[in-house]
């Protein structure tokens, strides 16, 4: 199964926010959706889940346009900032609501990931902090019978303790039930392990996607003075992703893998999932 996009943008008063963004998500894998403050991630996630609708291109589930057929958008749930149930239900109501939308629910993984947050089902929604009503979102995205589960900052809010319990169930319900499930988050060196493909926007372009067992030789850093480092990634023909002044000295980020032949009094550092990321986006804040 997967659900595909094609060339999708998004514009709001004449500012672009998706610019032809194309990827595919198939079940069966854990995706990572990464990119600067305003890079489209959260207007991708809404034209996915048909809460926006895109100037143009195409979105397609099992080779099935979305708008054509309104049962396939029971297949998405999206989990946000939003939370579209009464705030003043009880939490157990709320779970309700959602299982009448979806046409199912798994109680007894809902019922665990609850005891392990420590949330009573008979608390009202609007009681909880703000971790812990991420935790109940989390709870309802894992629980429902979707294909195609999207996670915005889904861990925002919530302790150290918190997010490795969702990490976990992440990959508990991911275990139990083929399914994508496409993670949006800032805090990418907590999901590295997690996922299997990665997605990277940079101002509502699609700059990057690529598989995480790949990423070892897809690009390192080096740090040294520039009369060192430029010379030779000329030399080499090198693509420079990411160059930062540090006093007298510079960091680049460099794409492929880590030559043997470094100038001496220059300094390598491989790349983890975040710092590439970071260079992609031209050394911005993620």
């Amino acid at each position: 199964m997967s659900l595909t996009l094609t060339n999708v943008t998004k514009s709001y008063r004449g500012k672009s926010a998706l610019d032809r963004v194309s990827l595919d998500l198939q079940t069966g894998l854990i995706y990572g959706l990464f990119g600067r403050n305003g890079a489209g991630k959260t207007t991708l996630l809404n034209v996915i889940a048909d809460r926006l609708k895109a100037d143009s291109g195409m979105m397609l589930v099992d080779g099935k346009r979305l708008e054509d057929c309104g049962s396939l958008q029971r297949r998405i749930a999206l989990v946000d900032g939003t939370w579209p149930y009464p705030a003043y239900a009880t939490v157990r109501r709320c779970l309700r609501l959602a299982q009448t939308l979806y046409g199912d629910f798994d109680w007894a993984f809902a019922d665990r990931m609850l005891n392990a947050f420590g949330i009573e089902s008979t608390r009202r929604f609007s009681s909880l902090s703000l971790g812990q009503r991420q935790e109940v979102k989390a709870t309802l995205a894992l629980s429902l019978p979707a294909d195609y589960v999207l996670l915005d900052e889904s861990t925002n809010g919530v302790d150290a303790a918190g997010r490795k319990l969702i990490y976990r169930f992440i990959l508990e319900a991911y275990e139990q039930r083929e399914r994508a499930i496409l993670i949006s988050t800032h805090i990418i060196s907590e999901i590295e392990g997690l996922i299997n493909q990665a997605y990277v926007l940079d101002q509502g372009r699609l700059v990057s996607s690529f598989d995480l067992e790949g990423l070892p030789g897809m690009g390192y850093g080096l740090i040294g003075r520039p009369e060192q480092i430029d010379p030779y990634l000329r030399s080499r023909g090198s693509r420079v992703l990411s160059r930062q002044k540090l006093g007298q000295m510079i960091q680049v980020g460099v794409a492929g893998d880590l030559p043997s032949d470094l100038p001496q009094g220059v300094l390598s550092q491989a790349l983890d999932l975040q710092t590439y990321c970071i260079y992609l986006t031209e050394g911005g804040q993620l």
